[in-house]
């Protein structure tokens, strides 16, 4: 013990022989040699002439999928945004900062629509739920930085972000490739891959994929791969890896009548685009909202518009009908932040009908309002009704549809997949 404590008692004479040594190689202090590294930075960010394309994944789990974003780094701390969730050509500058944190960090720390989008707790397109959102990230570490590639990763998230330089000075053509392609291909929902012999039934959720396969010793095999979408295809986030090869991207081609991806790699693996399912059982499998305005027979709601809600004193937020369990619809209300549930069986008939009618039961404040204060007449347009379903925006992926009563064709309902706020004047 005595032996150890001496050495203890010398090591700070070793420690400042070192320290004020001529040839020491930390001379500067770490502040000093932070502000270099974050000024080598920002030299980096702007020295790409026509900015770069940022591969923008938000969520820490990826369940969003990848956004492309092209930014641009100027002097006095600016930066130009352009997004595939704008229009071509358009652009929003803001102010970015480059802070020591734990380590170098990239913080986009004003306001920008286009990069706050993906972090906001309400998305304005209602993606995620009401107090995160998307998930996403407005401050980086910057893990590389060379003219070639800038590598970030999502302080809150964790995921890497990859930056590129973009080739050409014209933004407005470039993003408008991404944001056609997006357009296209965010239509397909069913996909079966095929390689190396294994065949796996692939389902999406916005830019989520994910394969189901024949593992070993019988089992079931899951892969999720997340994945943005690029003019020529798709590129993932991770590689998918089934059946021995790897694929990190693929591209879009028609094959004959077919619409089928392949592996840029250069493996058999194919991605092919299956047939959406009928209509109707599409429509059981979403969440559908309604607005006074849908109606076209409005007299219940006007009844409950005009009579009802100036006595309650509470304003009704938003409605809707939204799969509760299989073949069984849960009918939402909220008023006032509270929710309200009646539920209601909705069935497929042939492959474009359905028929909705009252099932029963019900929470404290879907019985309250169903009973009390006669909400069940805003069911009463489609209560025991079968529609056909028809006006459908798209028949991969409907987000808009417009019921018609079989019995009573002047009875029409239009209903979207997007949250419709105060539906008693929308």
């Amino acid at each position: 013990m005595k032996k150890i404590y001496l050495l203890l008692l010398a090591l700070p004479l070793l420690l400042s022989s070192c320290l004020f040594d001529d040839d020491d190689k930390f001379d500067e202090s770490a502040s000093e040699r932070m502000t270099q590294t974050l000024l080598d930075i920002q030299e980096v960010l702007e020295s790409a002439q026509n900015g770069w394309l940022v591969e923008y994944y938000p969520n820490k789990d990826q369940i969003y999928g990848g956004y492309n974003l092209f930014m641009n780094f100027s002097g006095g701390n600016k930066v130009v945004v352009a997004s595939e969730k704008g229009s071509a050509n358009q652009t929003i500058e803001s102010m970015y900062d480059l802070v020591p944190d734990n380590g170098p960090t990239l913080s986009f720390n004003t306001y920008n629509d286009f990069i706050h989008y993906f972090s906001e707790p309400m998305n304005k397109d209602d993606i995620g739920p009401d107090d995160s959102g998307m998930g996403g990230d407005y401050e980086f570490m910057v893990l590389e930085a060379t003219p070639e590639k800038v590598t970030l990763l999502g302080k809150k998230t964790r995921n890497k972000i990859y930056m590129t330089p973009i080739a050409s000075e014209n933004w407005a053509d470039q993003m408008e490739e991404y944001i056609s392609a997006a357009d296209k291909f965010d239509e397909f929902t069913n996909f079966a891959y095929t390689v190396n012999g294994i065949e796996a039934t692939v389902k999406k959720s916005y830019r989520f994929l994910t394969f189901t396969y024949a593992g070993g010793n019988d089992e079931v095999s899951t892969q999720e791969i997340p994945y943005r979408v690029v003019p020529t295809g798709i590129s993932f986030y991770t590689p998918i890896t089934i059946g021995g090869a790897e694929v990190h991207s693929m591209d879009f081609k028609m094959q004959g009548d077919d619409r089928i991806f392949t592996d840029t790699g250069g493996s058999n693996a194919i991605l092919k685009v299956m047939p959406p399912p009928p209509i109707n059982e599409l429509f059981v499998e979403r969440t559908w909202y309604m607005a006074l305005s849908g109606f076209s027979q409005q007299s219940n709601w006007l009844l409950i518009k005009t009579l009802i809600m100036p006595g309650l004193g509470k304003p009704l937020n938003w409605i809707c009908l939204s799969p509760y369990e299989p073949g069984i619809a849960g009918f939402y209300y909220n008023v006032g932040g509270e929710t309200g549930l009646v539920t209601f069986t909705w069935d497929t008939v042939d492959e474009d009908k359905v028929t909705i009618a009252l099932e029963g039961r019900a929470n404290n404040a879907g019985i309250t309002y169903w009973q009390t204060y006669f909400f069940s007449y805003l069911a009463r347009p489609f209560n025991g009704k079968t529609f056909t379903i028809t006006e459908v925006d798209s028949y991969y992926n409907p987000k808009e549809v417009l019921l018609v009563d079989v019995d009573d064709p002047t009875n029409t309902i239009r209903f979207t997949t997007k949250v419709v706020s105060d539906p008693f004047n929308n």
